[in-house]
């Protein structure tokens, strides 16, 4: 038997034979702004934690400040931060009484990782790639350190921690070490960042994140056959407390339905395509040098279109690799990616489970979609015809669903983990009258499921692929609304080699374009 297992026989053991009451049917809660799902929810979903704290910034990126957002992490978080705006504070938990005005503490250790990659994206975001290498290579050495110590010392501590906060209710005490697919967009945000200072690392740290995703892949299998274990486990020694614990895990169950459509737009949360996508480019710009990398480049784009086999962009690339046995030399390549909206943000789903002892009140953390206008960006030329649709290539926001999906075990284990604590915390208290129950209200308000998440990631990285003719010099790019309203215009030059490459960042429709000044290419 586990350590884990034993701390929580001992509070089971102090439930036996209690007659816990029937869950009764949960009323309907508004939707939030971003869910686009008909389905009720079942329960509130609301920011606490790290997620309301990271909503100040948010704000700032979304009213167009992505400096003094890169301003409040680069002073340590000094800077001033916006009083956050109505529309977020309806969704704040509004039991934590300093939601709306606490930062984040930059200081905190465990949420090193965490900060490194969310100031590397602003970085990357704003113009500053150089900057956000360092960032990004600053969240490797952070993991590279604990994956070093993790046999001993820190291994030990975060167990502990883990432990720990999930019997007192505060999970967000220990460290942040990334979920899987995360510390694979981490070094394919890290390959943009040279690519964009026109560097070929790019090319190298791309090949990383393929090989890392396979280890994620692995890592979260392993995992997820230790924590079936555990929730067999404590099923077995629910006894009468049984019928509350169903409850808990069917609120989180039928709460996932909302998602069912967009977890199972992916395989996996380990089906990124990007690292893949990224190496065929760069071939494809080589071969136009050396021959030979052409077929190497076709070999990349299958590997890509295996893991995304409905991108447009991808089948199309793979298509004329495969017809041509050399590139066009007479036609510039031009590859533009665009990372659109954001990805799930990590909320909490609350509800009350009533029992003999008085409502227990449960808080489950939840990926929950954000809102992105934008239906559709186009490429067009200067005078407004269209030469190509962004298709999307890596579908962050399915795979983070996916991934959440797929990690309902541990869900389910936190929930009966959580109503195990509440009902032996409910009846210690009741025995306390008037003044127990305020208590346990009290502690019932500072329960902080883990909400920590990538939150600047975008929602999807899409990309176009076009072949140029030498006369053309400028660009436009344009997104659309689902209405065909123009959200965003954005017009670019082109440095006029025969590869071009360009990224752009859409947030809310609205545009913002950068180019490497040069390739690592002859000529570039």
């Amino acid at each position: 038997m586990t350590a884990e297992a034993g701390l929580f026989d001992k509070l089971q053991n102090g439930l036996n034979n209690l007659n816990v009451g029937q869950s009764q049917e949960r009323q309907q809660q508004p939707k939030s702004e971003s869910d686009k799902s008909d389905q009720k929810t079942f329960g509130k979903v609301v920011y606490s934690g790290y997620s309301a704290k990271f909503l100040p910034v948010k704000q700032l990126i979304y009213d167009g400040k992505l400096q003094d957002a890169v301003e409040f992490y680069a002073t340590g978080g000094k800077s001033d931060l916006p009083t956050v705006r109505d529309s977020f504070k309806d969704q704040i938990d509004q039991a934590e009484a300093k939601a709306n005005t606490e930062a984040i503490d930059l200081t905190d250790e465990g949420l090193g990782f965490l900060i490194s990659l969310e100031h590397g994206t602003l970085l990357l975001d704003s113009g500053k790639s150089q900057d956000a290498i360092v960032k990004f290579e600053e969240a490797q050495r952070i993991l590279d350190v604990r994956e070093e110590e993790g046999t001993v010392t820190e291994q030990a501590k975060a167990g502990f921690m883990g432990v720990f906060g999930t019997i007192v209710g505060n999970e967000e005490l220990g460290r942040y070490d990334g979920e899987g697919f995360e510390k694979v967009l981490m070094l394919n945000f890290h390959s943009l960042g040279y690519l964009l200072n026109g560097d070929r690392r790019a090319f190298n740290v791309a090949k990383k994140a393929i090989d890392w995703q396979q280890i994620e892949e692995r890592k979260f299998q392993e995992q997820l056959v230790e924590i079936e274990k555990k929730l067999s486990q404590e099923k077995k020694d629910e006894n009468a407390s049984e019928d509350g614990a169903d409850s808990a895990t069917e609120m989180l169950g039928n709460e996932l339905k909302r998602f069912e459509d967009r977890a199972n737009a992916v395989a996996s949360a380990y089906v990124n395509p990007f690292g893949w996508y990224v190496n065929a480019m760069i071939l494809e710009f080589e071969s136009y040098q050396y021959s030979g990398l052409w077929s190497n480049a076709r070999i990349a784009y299958q590997k890509a279109h295996d893991l995304n086999p409905d991108s447009a962009v991808i089948k199309s690339a793979l298509t004329e690799t495969k017809k041509r046995s050399s590139p066009n030399k007479n036609k510039r390549i031009f590859h533009m990616l665009i990372a659109d909206g954001f990805a799930p943000e990590k909320k909490i789903l609350y509800n009350e489970i009533p029992t003999n002892f008085g409502p227990v009140a449960l808080k489950l953390p939840l990926y929950e979609p954000v809102h992105n206008p934008v239906d559709r960006i186009e490429v067009r030329d200067r005078k407004g015809k269209k030469l190509a649709v962004f298709s999307t290539i890596a579908d962050v926001e399915a795979i983070a669903l996916r991934h959440q999906k797929d990690s309902e075990p541990f869900n389910n284990f936190r929930a009966i983990v959580g109503f195990i604590r509440g009902i032996a915390q409910a009846k210690l208290m009741s025995q306390a009258g008037v003044f127990g129950m305020m208590l346990n209200k009290k502690l019932e308000e500072q329960q902080t499921p883990d909400t920590r998440s990538w939150m600047s990631l975008p929602s999807r990285i899409q990309g176009v692929r076009l072949h140029l003719s030498k006369k053309i010099k400028t660009l436009q790019i344009v997104s659309f609304d689902k209405d065909g309203k123009v959200l965003g215009k954005k017009t670019f030059k082109l440095n006029g080699r025969k590869q071009e490459f360009v990224y752009a960042r859409s947030i809310n429709g609205e545009l913002l374009v950068q180019r490497p000044e040069k390739l690592w290419l002859q000529g570039g």
